[in-house]
């Protein structure tokens, strides 16, 4: 999933749990942390994963998917409880809407192809196949993998709220309306959509008032950006964040 996503920014912050990006601003270049992880779990984002090292902003990606039963909310009401109880960072959370079934199934599939057709591995498991049995079957296994890819890859782009459309992967029921949440309610953002143009295509933007909280641009994940909301505006207002139905 981590691989996915990173595809989808154009591999601009990896494909680890934890790293950082690079990003020029006003004629610096500032860094920027970034984590992937399971915002409801402060066992795997602890609190104190939240805040933000000084005049270095983080950004958190959280997975389309949780346990059985779990939802978007559940992330939402971790990151209250976390606000009530802590002085602000300057920390942005993506949230993104969950995988369905059908969409987890596909992850599934997709991630057993990856391992599968890996050399060593495709190598094992067709060691009683023929020469020509594993000449024919490694295109076919490649294919089904790519076709899952793209497929994944337009549900990443749906579930994280840079295409505003239904996706046949991704939850409808529990979706969220807003993906972006700021740990410092000075600053909150909201995402908005621009006019689209050469030098925007398939861009996105985080933009935040913060001086400590530069513009983040990275290519190649849609033309969907965040920009900072009028001063005062809450964005953890659970009302019309979750999409019922």
């Amino acid at each position: 999933m981590r691989k996915l996503i990173s595809d989808a920014l154009d591999g601009r912050i990896g494909d680890d749990l934890r790293g950082s990006l690079d990003h020029e601003w006003r004629g610096s270049v500032r860094p920027v942390d970034v984590v992937f992880g399971n915002i409801r779990d402060d066992g795997e984002i602890s609190d104190s994963a939240l805040v933000a090292s000084p005049d270095r902003p983080k950004i958190i990606i959280d997975f389309p998917f949780d346990d059985t039963g779990r939802s978007p909310e559940d992330d939402l009401e971790r990151l209250d409880s976390w606000s009530q109880a802590h002085q602000p960072s300057t920390t942005i959370c993506w949230l993104p809407s969950f995988l369905n079934t059908d969409g987890l199934h596909a992850l599934g599939r997709f991630v057993a192809l990856e391992e599968l057709l890996k050399p060593d591995r495709f190598d094992k498991y067709t060691e009683r196949l023929s020469v020509n049995e594993k000449a024919q079957a490694r295109p076919l296994l490649e294919g089904m993998r790519k076709q899952l890819a793209e497929q994944l890859s337009e549900a990443v782009l749906v579930a994280y709220g840079v295409v505003s459309k239904s996706h046949h992967l991704v939850d409808s029921v529990h979706s969220l309306t807003d993906h972006y949440r700021s740990l410092d309610p000075s600053v909150p953002i909201r995402p908005t959509t621009h006019p689209p143009s050469p030098e925007r295509s398939g861009s996105f933007a985080i933009r935040c008032s913060a001086p400590s909280i530069p513009a983040i641009r990275s290519s190649r994940l849609g033309s969907r950006s965040a920009t900072v909301a009028p001063s005062g505006t809450r964005s953890s207002e659970r009302s019309r964040r979750i999409r019922h139905g």
